[in-house]
């Protein structure tokens, strides 16, 4: 594992490559979500593109599973472009590092830390967004059924109230999980937690995505994945392809976790095409 020096603390990164050389190679760059790990990302994505002669760069962020193991009190920011900043920084000059192929892969909450990286980081050349998130309150709500930023005073609670909140209000799952967004947020209590969330946008930045970009979406993943999925397509500077993902094709959920071979196949095939051909478009 590498360690990479950020704010005093460090962010753990690991970087493969199919052979000890300086032979120049295009690079993924790989970021995860709320509870993925760089050996899950490895696993699921790393192993397809070193079989295409990739290099494979895997990186946590402050927040992400990988750092709260070493540094629990770092929560997640909403300006992720610091430290993919960093990373790059580390990274670009790397042997065997070919900077003029250099992609970024965002998955889940990873939709908007490499959205809002690739807007402020011109050093990404290709940015794969699976899915799509310029908004991750508006995201993060869509799921709750409401806006709990909006919640009442006296009917908000932090992860100390949860063994006064009776099991059939509030299930253990759900007590857990919302304990666990608290904390990762670096909030005290869950009102907090979505009022601080809405400082997570792209906002007019997302223009200034001039590389091209691959959205992904599965059609079971939800009216707003959806939206913010059209929006980032609209609005980015960069050519964009689209793949919407089917149930059919046993990948209509989140992440394509029922057929991640198949995602794989989409974003390496386009990265191929882009990189392989040099022709700066999907």
């Amino acid at each position: 594992m590498i360690e990479i020096l950020f704010e005093g603390k460090f962010l753990p990164a690991y970087f493969i490559s199919r052979a000890a050389d300086t032979a120049l190679r295009k690079t993924l760059m790989i970021v995860s979500g709320y509870d993925g790990t760089l050996e899950e990302s490895c696993l699921g994505y790393g192993a397809a593109a070193l079989q295409r002669g990739y290099n494979v760069l895997l990186f946590a962020g402050p927040g992400q599973m990988d750092c709260m193991r070493f540094h629990p009190e770092m929560t997640f920011q909403p300006d992720f472009e610091t430290p993919v900043k960093i990373a790059l920084d580390y990274f670009v000059d790397h042997p065997g590092v070919s900077a003029e192929r250099l992609a970024l892969l965002g998955i889940s909450f990873g939709g908007y830390f490499c959205t809002r990286a690739a807007a402020h980081e011109p050093r990404i050349k290709a940015l794969i967004a699976n899915s799509p998130i310029i908004d991750l309150h508006a995201y993060m709500s869509s799921f709750v059924g409401l806006d709990p930023a909006q919640m009442p005073d006296d009917e908000d609670f932090g992860p100390g109230d949860m063994d006064l909140i009776p099991d059939d209000t509030m299930t253990v799952l759900q007590k857990e999980m919302a304990s666990s967004i608290i904390g990762r947020f670096g909030r005290a209590t869950f009102k907090s937690t979505y009022q601080y969330m809405k400082q997570f946008r792209v906002g007019e930045a997302l223009k200034n995505i001039v590389c091209p970009c691959l959205a992904l979406v599965g059609s079971g993943e939800g009216a707003e994945p959806r939206r913010q999925f059209e929006e980032f397509c609209e609005q980015v500077s960069g050519k964009v392809a689209r793949h919407i993902f089917t149930e059919e094709e046993g990948a209509g959920s989140h992440c394509q976790v029922g057929n991640s071979s198949l995602s794989c196949a989409v974003i390496l095939d386009r990265l191929d095409e882009l990189f392989d051909t040099q022709s700066n478009n999907f």
